[in-house]
């Protein structure tokens, strides 16, 4: 009996592998459909390095960094580096980032989102001080409707929704844009970026209350020079949360690889 289900489930595999392509969400070549990951082996080589990239103060690698700060001393947490201005050999990373944002491959959000929810339940084991798993909730960085309307979704949105599907912590939609506050932060210097920011966010009256004691996790696909996290940050912080810290699928890093 197993080794008919073995064959039918060798048979499926290979039809499917003929009706459908299954492309790489790193470069966008085809392959197989039996790969562990959703990268080709070239691309899945370069993400496994850009994972290894080590933080230049404590040489730890991103993932396992906990000296990196935005604002007010909020800790942020990433996954890989970003480094939008290098040119040169092929960027996996950015390859992913960008098929994320443009909704180009349906594997790339589940793929990002399973190593995001491990890094929370990373951050929540370390930052525990006696607390429970109720005390946490996430949230994020709305994107504007002008945003929403351009490339069709909320990716910070949807990120969270699925980090809290995978964990069980309660996602707190608590932030929300100012009307008319469209203005993109990468059309900005880094001064105005915090201006800008400060500006761009609120919170939700309706939960005013509901994050009150409770310790917050901004998800966010990247930070770039930190602005936007470190004024939702502050937000929440102002309205009672006990402790806020964010998590980022990429930081922009600059330096050798």
């Amino acid at each position: 009996m197993i080794s008919v289900m073995n064959a039918l489930r060798r048979a499926a595999r290979l039809l499917r592998g003929l009706l459908f392509i299954r492309s790489c969400i790193g470069c966008g070549t085809a392959i197989g459909w039996d790969e562990a990951t959703p990268l080709c082996r070239d691309c899945f080589a370069q993400y496994m390095e850009a994972r290894n990239c080590t933080c230049p103060s404590c040489g730890a690698v991103l993932a396992r960094c906990r000296c990196s700060v935005i604002g007010d001393g909020v800790p942020l947490y990433s996954l890989l580096p970003y480094r939008p201005a290098e040119s040169g050999r092929p960027d996996t990373v950015s390859g992913i980032l960008l098929s994320r944002k443009r909704r180009l491959h349906p594997d790339t959000e589940a793929f990002l989102a399973a190593q995001m929810a491990a890094l929370c339940e990373c951050v929540i084991a370390e930052r525990a001080k006696g607390g429970t798993r109720e005390d946490w909730c996430l949230t994020y960085p709305p994107r504007s409707r002008k945003k929403q309307r351009e490339v069709g979704h909320d990716q910070s949105c949807e990120m969270a929704s699925r980090v809290s599907a995978l964990t069980g912590i309660v996602l707190c939609p608590c932030l929300e844009r100012v009307h008319g506050a469209d203005i993109a932060q990468k059309t900005l210097g880094a001064a105005e970026r915090v201006e800008n920011a400060q500006e761009s966010y609120r919170l939700a009256k309706k939960y005013e209350t509901a994050i009150r004691g409770k310790r917050m996790i901004l998800i966010d696909d990247i930070a770039t020079t930190g602005a936007t996290l470190a004024a939702c940050a502050s937000l929440l912080m102002a309205s009672g949360a006990a402790e806020t810290v964010a998590l980022t699928a990429a930081k922009t890093v600059h330096g050798k690889r």
